[in-house]
């Protein structure tokens, strides 16, 4: 799966220069906004990427030179930060900054609805790809929903061959001389074997040396790829090349046994006679090893064992199995070892076999890498009974390390280079799945600002300290919320510039109010229960959301 991802960058992009640039433009974007080399942008945009995502902070990722789809995950999460973006860039203060030429560029991008346009449609198109490549990447059993997402993406594809084909859209371009720095970061030393030719982004070298793929039918695809002219026609006739790997006798039985609701209908509308053979084939593998056993037995006693379930009679009768926790959550192999194996003869068997499968790589080849490692140098010689146990514990090291830091960089608000593309971006609702739908609409939920009405035990010592970092905490809390004012019955804004500090006993913070009414001038007006109070009973924009001291469950909201 995450050769097919790699396929389309690297097929596509030899002889359509449009993608090489978007790609390169979303690099530039975190370059400029998401990678802290500039820190006043930086610092800006973080903000309003966290009132945009309930509090968290969500940065851009990084695309890189690998086979594992970063450059599709990062237009993903720059499309989930269009919002973000845009209002970082709308802000008065952000002119104040000096801005490089790149970045100058880069605020062009995020001004330009076609840019934005793009990226929706190209990411749209693949979507189906991403998610079966999710699957993989979860480290969890997931072959059951395989060729179901195939399906979806060979839909997804020839649904989005008109507007990808279309040049008005995705037009031919030149290189942009406005690139050069990401085109040496992202293509030069990861794509190009490091040759420093900035002019060829591709080379073919590590395809024709991969042998995961059949030579045949690399040719093939490569022609069709020649014959293609737009965008949209050399996605698909990649797609058709790379997609046979996924199709095969355990994913397949597997799909037919899935327990999600929307696969058992897809199989209800899609299974041939092709799939039958198939799902007979893995069977016979599957008892081929038991000189007793009557394969034309079993397989009968199998498919009068799957129309009971996918009628939902005989042992699968029971329709409150098919509401529990791992139906509903498509956790196929869990619920068939629970619920068919019991029951059946054949079919549980066959069910828990195919459907815990892990799509990504498997425990023998992470483990033929780890004892690589072992029996390295002097250590080349270790004995089968020591590399063995050695083995055991260095396998068990690694994987846990492993997951630890896949669980940390997989978190939305992670930071740094080294963030990855989690659940969460993959079900954060951009619409990928949908035809037809306003692209300028995408991504425009309302961001939430959560207002504690209460004075907070972390403000109380804030508020008679005269130093910035505590002027900079409460001002994060109070800025451009509005209040009315009863003695000079005027509305204010908090100003989101400064505070203002008076000295004294009864001196402290102040937040300055700037009037709508061009008769009062500006005043300070002191942090306390009374200006809470005004805030509280005015009404606010949509996006804030009150707090009060004695709601329950304020943090679940």
């Amino acid at each position: 799966m995450s050769f097919i991802m790699y396929s389309y960058l690297r097929r596509t992009s030899s002889h359509h220069i449009f993608y090489k640039t978007l790609l390169l433009k979303v690099c530039r974007l975190y370059n400029v906004f998401g990678s802290g080399s500039s820190h006043g942008i930086y610092a800006q945009f973080m903000e309003q990427s966290t009132l945009a995502n309930s509090g968290r902070a969500v940065g851009l990722l990084r695309g890189a030179g690998t086979r594992m789809a970063l450059w599709f995950y990062a237009l993903h999460r720059a499309l989930r930060l269009k919002k973000p973006l845009v209002a970082t860039v709308s802000q008065h203060k952000f002119q104040d900054i000096q801005h490089t030429d790149r970045a100058g560029l880069a605020v062009s991008d995020i001004q330009d609805p076609g840019f934005w346009n793009q990226i929706y449609l190209l990411t749209r198109a693949v979507f189906p790809c991403l998610k079966a490549l999710r699957f993989c990447d979860k480290s969890e059993p997931s072959m059951d929903k395989i060729i179901y997402l195939v399906h979806r993406a060979e839909e997804s594809i020839k649904n989005s061959l008109e507007v990808l084909n279309d040049l008005d859209v995705f037009p031919f371009l030149c290189d942009d001389a406005g690139l050069q720095f990401e085109k040496v970061q992202m293509f030069d030393s990861s794509l190009s074997g490091g040759n420093g030719n900035s002019g060829e982004v591709y080379q073919d070298e590590e395809e024709k040396n991969d042998g995961s793929d059949d030579d045949s039918a690399a040719a093939d695809g490569e022609d069709q790829d020649m014959e293609a002219t737009g965008l949209g026609d050399k996605i698909l006739a990649r797609w058709n090349v790379r997609k046979a790997a996924l199709i095969h006798d355990v994913s397949i039985t597997a799909w037919a046994l899935a327990i999600s609701p929307e696969i058992r209908e897809d199989v209800k509308k899609r299974l041939s006679g092709d799939d039958r053979n198939a799902i007979e084939q893995y069977i016979t593998s599957l008892f081929a090893n038991d000189s007793d056993c009557d394969i034309p037995t079993k397989i009968d006693t199998f498919w009068n064992e799957f129309n009971h379930w996918q009628k939902k009679t005989g042992p699968f009768a029971n329709a409150a199995r098919f509401q529990t926790p791992d139906a509903l959550a498509g956790r196929s192999a869990s619920w068939h070892n629970k619920y068919s194996k019991p029951f059946t003869e054949v079919l549980g068997i066959a069910a828990c076999r195919s459907t815990s499968n892990w799509g990504g790589m498997g425990a023998a080849e992470k483990s033929w890498g780890h004892v690589k490692d072992l029996k390295s140098g002097q250590r080349s010689l270790l004995s089968g009974e020591k590399v063995e146990m050695q083995g055991v514990l260095y396998s068990s090291t690694r994987i846990e390390e492993a997951r630890t830091k896949r669980a940390a960089m997989e978190k939305i608000d992670a930071v740094g280079s080294d963030a990855m593309f989690g659940d969460d971006d993959i079900n954060f609702d951009l619409q990928l799945e949908s035809f037809g739908v306003d692209v300028q609409e995408v991504g425009q939920t309302v961001p939430r600002r959560l207002f504690h009405a209460w004075i907070e035990d972390w403000e109380e010592p804030l508020l008679k300290k005269n130093d910035p970092v505590a002027e900079a905490r409460l001002k994060v809390k109070y800025q451009n919320l509005v209040f009315y004012d009863p003695d000079n019955k005027a509305m204010y804004t908090v100003f989101d510039g400064n505070l203002e500090f008076r000295k004294g006993r009864k001196g402290g913070w102040c937040v300055i109010g700037v009037c709508s009414d061009d008769d009062f001038e500006d005043e300070p007006f002191m942090i306390g229960d009374m200006l809470i109070e005004m805030i509280v009973g005015t009404e606010q924009d949509a996006a804030v959301i009150m707090i009060m001291k004695d709601d329950e469950g304020v943090e679940d909201i």
